[in-house]
């Protein structure tokens, strides 16, 4: 495990550590695969302490719009609220989105005029319901998928219940799946994506006859996937967002061929 933790560090700029990865090691980099699990999971913790009061905000906050939900009713299919109209701002801006219920109200083909016009993101009338989407242009009309069941009905006091869970659990909860549940999905996501990059890695080290076994392309693409991840995370902690598009995949090419140019070149060397 401290080779891999060094292969970290030298992953960055080795090209002769690519080179004797990929020709004088064993396995298949499970050891580097969870070397970045562990940084990139003690990354995201860090990013998560930074912005715990923002997290925190963001409970509070969920937890007063459903204190204010009103009381909810579906018989037979149709919805019925008290007080109705019933209006929910997204946020306390004038111009915020909104969601209505308005069981009065009936869906027509002036709907997604009426609802970008008062800046509506959902509409609940009684038989069913509309959704905003793609930036304002197109409307989208559902049944409710509950309408063919029982009946039930949700309480004000109710919704208040389930508002003083979330203030009280939320957090915790929250730090509960990302701190325990985090690592083994990142470890599940980064081993998956080494295979899927190894079948790219192989299929350049055949084109530039660099001497690769598919073993020895998951070992270089566990080590290369280290400087990727972590490069394209680093600017999360500036107030960024994690590198997308060209900018990542920009920064793979570039040390994809240099582990497949490296191994090769040290592969002539030891032949030569």
């Amino acid at each position: 495990m401290t080779d891999a933790f060094k292969g970290a560090v030298l992953s960055f700029y080795s090209g002769s550590y690519y080179g004797e990865l990929a020709h004088t090691r064993k396995g298949i980099g499970i050891g580097l695969v969870f070397v970045l699990t562990l940084i990139l999971t003690v990354m995201i913790m860090l990013c998560v302490l930074f912005n715990l009061g923002t997290l925190q905000n963001v409970m509070h906050v969920v937890s007063q719009k459903i204190s204010d939900l009103p009381d909810i009713s579906i018989k037979d299919g149709k919805l019925s609220a008290k007080p109705d109209p019933y209006q929910m701002s997204l946020n306390d801006e004038s111009a915020s989105f909104r969601i209505i219920i308005d069981t009065s109200y009936k869906l027509n083909d002036s709907t997604l005029q009426y609802m970008r016009k008062n800046n509506i993101y959902v509409l609940f009338a009684a038989d069913e319901f509309a959704t905003l989407l793609s930036n304002d242009k197109k409307l989208e009309i559902n049944d409710y998928y509950f309408k063919d069941n029982r009946s039930f009905t949700i309480t004000h006091e109710d919704w208040l219940k389930m508002a003083d869970r979330i203030e009280h659990w939320g957090m915790p909860v929250l730090l509960g799946v990302i701190f325990i549940m985090g690592p083994i999905v990142l470890f599940m996501g980064n081993f998956l994506a080494t295979v899927l990059t190894a079948i790219a890695v192989w299929l350049v080290g055949l084109i530039v006859q660099a001497g690769l076994e598919f073993a020895d392309a998951m070992r270089l693409t566990a080590a290369l996937r280290i400087p990727v991840s972590i490069l394209g995370f680093l600017p999360v902690f500036v107030g960024g967002r994690q590198l997308h598009g060209l900018a990542d995949w920009g920064i793979w090419l570039i040390y994809l061929v240099f582990a497949v140019y490296a191994a090769r070149h040290y592969r002539n060397s030891a032949a030569g």
